[in-house]
């Protein structure tokens, strides 16, 4: 891990995707006005946008395999 930290410290690791470049995103397939920006999986109801914070209404995972 050291030596990750000393290759990599002030610079771009080419795996990692920019979230925080976009401003006022609109999120597909909804008419809620745009989001300022892209931090966090969001969720959203037909009634509202859930607190993506709030572990009570909130929940996801995540999974992930190898693609052939």
């Amino acid at each position: 891990m050291q030596a990750a930290r000393k290759r990599l410290f002030g610079s771009w690791e080419m795996t990692w995707i920019a979230y925080s470049m976009s401003h006022d995103v609109a999120l597909p397939g909804s008419d809620k006005k745009p989001i300022p920006f892209l931090m966090y999986p969001r969720g959203e109801t037909s009634g509202a946008r859930l607190d993506s914070l709030d572990p009570a209404v909130f929940r996801y995972s995540i999974h992930s395999s190898e693609m052939a």
